[in-house]
């Protein structure tokens, strides 16, 4: 976001967490989607105390607000502070080098470090595949076949670059249709995948 420059120190993005350079001793996550309730789980468990920034009623807003409400239990019950309804707007430091951060509601939350878990970019810098002819709309690819095919046929993409469902599962499952693709099993026993039911799953 504009209102915070990742430093790779105090100022995290999930890059920057696999593994930080010392562990904090209260860490903010900023984003309660999947990713976020991922590190809150995985920091919380290392001993840190962990505030969680959700900007709506809920963790996890997209998914089933009961299996969410079982996730907020757990949560709380392990020492996990929720801020809910309260997006992050700003970012200062204090004095000793600690970070608090605003939410658009007034209330603000004081931490050692902050994770910033609120979408991610792919990265294509220096890949070189406008060199190539692949036509981009900026940091993804314009269009695919349903064989994850650029609009240059011997390029394929998968993970974030194809613009679909950005999970390790999707990515995944995307790189075994390439390769069966590739290999010409397409021809005898290949399903397209289905981006909308697995949305909805």
């Amino acid at each position: 976001p504009d209102w915070a420059t990742p430093d790779g120190d105090r100022i995290l993005t999930t890059r920057d967490a696999y593994p930080p350079r010392t562990l904090p001793e209260h860490l903010v996550v900023i984003g309660s989607g999947v990713t976020g309730v991922e590190f809150v789980h995985m920091f919380r468990s290392f001993g840190s105390a962990v505030t969680l920034v959700v900007s709506r009623q809920q963790v996890l807003p997209a998914k089933d607000p009961e299996v969410a409400a079982v996730l907020e239990e757990d949560f709380l019950g392990r020492g996990v502070r929720l801020l809910k309804g309260a997006r992050a707007v700003g970012l200062d430091r204090t004095d000793t080098g600690d970070l608090i951060i605003r939410c658009d509601d007034g209330r603000s939350v004081e931490g050692s470090h902050a994770l910033l878990a609120i979408g991610s970019m792919p990265n294509v810098e220096g890949v070189g595949l406008e060199a190539a002819g692949v036509e981009m709309d900026g940091p993804w690819v314009r269009s695919l076949d349903h064989h994850l095919r650029t609009n240059v046929p011997h390029i394929y993409v998968a993970g974030d670059l194809s613009g679909k469902l950005p999970l390790a599962s999707v990515a995944s499952m995307q790189g075994r249709k390439i390769a069966e693709h590739v290999m010409g099993l397409h021809k005898v026993d290949h399903r397209h995948l289905d981006y909308e039911k697995a949305a909805s799953a």
